[in-house]
């Protein structure tokens, strides 16, 4: 029976990227993918153009156990990301925000310039293979449901997480990482939209604003974010709403008050009531209905005039009070919507929570409780924000989990 150098379980981003580095270091290496194809979720990334990383990005920037995170970091930062990229002949441009995407604007790219540089090398892609169990007697033995096995000297998980399910994604790699006594902590939807109470924002449903989140738990600031809101009929989509629902999941989950304040003008309160009393002296004959059109969209305007309790909408503007003037101001800044939950795992971009990375060396990647298994990328307990962030860490882990194992290739 042949026994690899590595065997690779996972053909994500991360699988992939150690796949290429393993055989550019000259381990033999077979990749282990239980779909019918590799990187099917990489194809859905920014919109099926691929964020390939962000330029600034360091572990300061990502939550969950980013101690993990230092070595691969630091041995593969985005510029040596992008290097790597380029060296398999795609060309990259860094965009808006430190976002770099590759010239062609085409996820597609990413993913064959990866698999052909496997391929080309003479590495093995294994697809349909879905290991059910690991075992390590020297070296480790994978087995899938269907009775084939391989054999390898050393084993790196980029499992992925359950995020996306309809591209791919799976928790079904977590307990492999059991089988080798790992923890695996648990996991959360982050990068996902998020649910609120329907009634205040029925009539919002499609209108998006550049504005600004804060989450509330319990009633102190858990996380902030601007960009893109998108009101739905199920509560709040867009960039903002996405970067502050990992920490909603988790509030929710440990049943606490989870309250999203929305901003949709970029001034505090107190200069909001200077804007409102300037238009309350200009336009007192104004109807309500059409007090703040032409500061906010109409429809979100007449919601907040409501959620103020400036009503009805046929009164003049010069009828309203101070207190009424202080409410709609407080409403255009700080919006609150009681948070219901999220939208799960179906709809999230990456997965919260994962094998315990405390358990993996920082300088390796390696288990520290079991000899030639490494991991990398979401199988860990490393999420980042929107913006190339998580593909950066799958990238940089893959590709150091790689070098590390295949400068042990030859030893058990």
């Amino acid at each position: 029976m042949t026994i690899f150098d590595i065997a690779i379980v996972g053909g994500g981003a991360s699988g992939l990227a150690a796949a290429v580095m393993a055989r550019q270091l000259g381990a033999s290496v077979v990749v282990l993918e239980k779909n019918v194809r590799v990187g099917k979720k990489l194809l859905t990334t920014g919109n099926g153009r691929c964020n390939l990383t962000n330029a600034l990005a360091v572990p300061g920037d990502y939550f969950g156990a980013t101690g993990v995170m230092a070595g691969a970091m630091g041995a593969f930062p985005p510029a040596k990301v992008v290097a790597f990229f380029e060296s398999l002949g795609l060309m990259c441009l860094e965009t808006r925000g430190n976002r770099v995407f590759p010239l062609c604007d085409q996820a597609s790219a990413v993913l064959d310039v990866l698999r052909c540089a496997v391929e080309e090398s003479g590495g093995e892609i294994l697809t349909g293979f879905e290991v059910r169990q690991i075992k390590k007697n020297g070296h480790f033995s994978l087995a899938d449901g269907d009775g084939r096995e391989i054999s390898a000297a050393h084993v790196i998980f980029a499992t992925g997480g359950p995020a996306a399910p309809s591209a791919g994604g799976t928790d079904a790699g977590f307990p492999l990482f059991k089988q080798m006594r790992h923890r695996v902590t648990k996991l959360f939807p982050a990068l996902t939209q998020l649910e609120t109470a329907p009634e205040p924002i029925r009539p919002l449903k499609g209108i998006r604003i550049d504005g600004a989140i804060t989450l509330y738990v319990d009633g102190r600031p858990a996380a902030s974010d601007r960009g893109d809101i998108l009101f739905a009929e199920y509560g709040l989509s867009g960039t903002a709403a996405m970067a502050v629902s990992r920490f909603a999941a988790i509030a929710l989950d440990e049943k606490k008050r989870v309250v999203a304040s929305v901003s949709a003008l970029d001034m505090s309160h107190e200069a909001a009531l200077s804007l409102l009393k300037a238009r309350f002296m200009r336009m007192p004959r104004r109807p309500l209905e059409d007090f703040l059109t032409g500061t906010v969209n109409k429809r979100l305007g007449q919601t907040l005039l409501k959620a103020s309790g400036a009503m009805p909408f046929s009164r003049e503007a010069g009828t309203l009070g101070e207190a009424e003037l202080s409410a709609i101001a407080r409403n255009l800044v700080d919006f609150r919507l009681p948070v219901t939950g999220t939208r799960g795992f179906a709809t999230a971009q990456v997965t919260a929570g994962g094998a315990a990375a405390e358990e993996f060396s920082p300088d390796t990647l390696e288990s520290l409780r079991v000899k030639g298994l490494y991991a990398c990328g979401e199988a860990l307990d490393v999420d980042g924000p929107c913006g190339g962030y998580n593909l950066q860490w799958a990238w940089a882990s893959g590709l150091f989990a790689a070098m590390n194992a295949a400068n042990q290739k030859g030893q058990p």
